[in-house]
């Protein structure tokens, strides 16, 4: 569960899930003027320094192109290391913009929506201790720099958010809803 909403709107049971349920949810940007997201942080200290991390989830496909939702897998702690791919919801491509930290990204179709896998790997030089995941739901398809665009709006529907400590996704287990804080 994503326990930060910065002034987005992030919508729990929006839509039909992957899985025949009505869980997944709306995350939107609807301001043309500040970069809006949700984001989850996580200690990674009880881990081995250079643990392997894998973020999945599921992202609805649409027919959108103007808009790209950017997930960040962040290292923080120490060095901070971010790790950023933009994701395109019409075709699936995944266009890496940061990619300091990646070992692989992999999508799979599953319906009517994708199943996205990011890794990372933890360096164990830069003491990082922590591992922030965030998602940007309106960014721009390429740009090449870290620059943040605020003037891009729109939408994913989003499902199944699951980090394992492993070099890739297991299958997914659904786990009871945490409420946000």
């Amino acid at each position: 569960t994503f326990t930060t909403v910065q002034q987005c709107t992030f919508t729990e049971n929006h839509a039909t899930a992957p899985d025949g349920t009505t869980t997944a949810a709306l995350i939107a940007d609807t301001s043309s003027s500040a970069v809006q997201h949700v984001l989850r942080n996580i200690t990674i200290s009880d881990f081995d320094d250079a643990q392997v991390f894998t973020w999945s989830f599921y992202v609805k496909k649409d027919s959108d192109t103007d808009r790209f939702p950017e997930f960040r897998m962040n290292l923080f702690g120490g060095t901070s290391e971010a790790n950023i791919a933009i994701f395109n919801t019409s075709t699936g491509a995944i266009n890496t913009l940061s990619n300091t930290r990646w070992l692989s990204a992999t999508v799979e179709t599953v319906g009517d929506y994708w199943r996205i896998a990011l890794t990372i790997a933890n360096d164990p030089a830069k003491g990082n201790t922590g591992l922030s995941l965030r998602i940007d739901p309106a960014k721009l398809e390429a740009f090449d720099s870290l620059t943040t665009t605020a003037s891009l709006t729109g939408s994913i529907i989003f499902w199944g958010s699951q980090l394992e400590a492993a070099p890739s996704a297991g299958t997914y287990i659904k786990t009871p809803a945490q409420p946000r804080e």
